[in-house]
């Protein structure tokens, strides 16, 4: 049996059934660890209880590679997965990586350039990858470093920075900050509830604007797909989460870029997407209960709408304006116009040259 020695860095990768994107993720992995000394570094691949081919790829993958340790489970969910990883990390610190995803090949490089200088939490940029359509779109932060005093502006600035507060996976965090893990058998919000508890402990933050990580998005992800019967429940948790950072920083509602009621508004709008994607399981009372909520929601809340995308403020405008029934029917023409572009942009083309 090998001992495993601790070291600077502990990469948590939770798995369920992603076979078909499994692989490229450990090469994508695999590939970044050529650059940097192995010894600094362990991958745990936590294994949730997967139906698939999952376990039997880590199984082959990992032979001979000792930087990587394979822990099964029973399946628990994202948050099980990741608290179990934390749990086993004999890093330092600790990162995550979503196993539909992949990194670049400076993953390593640019966390270990900063990882000497003994952060609390790190904050990389990413790539939204769209599988459906092939586009990828760039998010990205600007270098700095915040300090006790000035925490508070750098939360303002991620949080001004689309959805970067909500996710963990553009994030390295020091292992010994982390008082309170995901919490267990959250389906949605479970990041954001997670870094608002972290950046309590947060004495020094680094942001950079080196984009190292691939996120996928597509119609058929796991993800996109579920239902989420306590859905009300979760947001207001994640609301909640944020209103109590908020205060314990003394973070004004409107400061610089950031309004606190905008990113509840935000919240809302983003549960519309998951209602509307390809092979979506929301029924259609479902969607008209959902719609009625919101509605109920938004109407009541005093946001700036100037510091909302033009989308946002569009669909905004049509939950409030209309009955849900007429809500329900622009929205789901809307999104399958969107759903369905290449599609459709690829007949009319093909139609096109036919005519020739």
């Amino acid at each position: 049996m090998v001992v495993k020695k601790m070291c600077k860095l502990t990469v948590i990768i939770p798995i369920y059934n992603v076979e078909k994107y499994l692989l490229n993720c450990l090469e994508s992995i695999n590939d970044a660890l050529t650059n940097i000394d192995n010894d600094d570094v362990e991958i745990l691949l936590i294994n949730d209880g997967s139906k698939d081919n999952c376990k039997s790829i880590c199984e082959e993958f990992i032979k001979d590679k000792d930087v990587f340790r394979l822990i099964n489970k029973n399946n628990g969910g994202l948050s099980s997965a990741r608290n179990l990883g934390i749990k086993n990390a004999l890093g330092d610190y600790v990162s995550f990586i979503d196993s539909d995803d992949w990194i670049s090949i400076d993953y390593f490089n640019v966390i270990f350039k900063y990882i000497n200088k003994l952060f609390d939490m790190l904050v990389f940029g990413y790539i939204n990858s769209n599988d459906n359509n092939g586009v990828e779109t760039m998010h990205t932060l600007e270098d700095r470093v915040y300090i006790s005093s000035s925490i508070h502006e750098g939360i303002v600035d991620i949080d001004s920075n689309g959805y970067m507060m909500n996710l963990a996976w553009n994030k390295v965090y020091k292992k010994s900050i982390i008082e309170e893990y995901f919490i267990d058998g959250l389906s949605y919000c479970e990041d954001i509830v997670f870094n608002c508890s972290i950046l309590q402990n947060v004495k020094f933050m680094i942001t950079c604007s080196e984009t190292i990580y691939y996120y996928r998005t597509s119609n058929s992800s796991l993800t996109n797909n579920r239902f989420y019967d306590n859905f009300k429940e979760l947001i207001q948790l994640s609301i909640n989460a944020r209103k109590k950072l908020y205060e314990y920083y003394n973070i004004i509602q409107n400061i610089g870029e950031i309004n606190y009621y905008n990113k509840s508004v935000e919240l809302y709008l983003s549960s519309i997407t998951n209602m509307y994607r390809k092979k979506s399981n929301y029924r259609f009372m479902d969607r008209i209960k959902w719609l009625r909520y919101i509605k109920s929601k938004i109407k009541n809340i005093e946001y700036d709408k100037g510091k909302m995308s033009d989308v946002e403020n569009k669909v905004a405008n049509i939950i409030c304006l209309f009955p849900c029934v007429i809500t329900e029917i622009v929205l789901k023409l809307l999104f399958f116009i969107k759903n369905n572009f290449n599609n459709i942009y690829y007949i009319l083309r093909k139609r096109g040259n036919e005519g020739r």
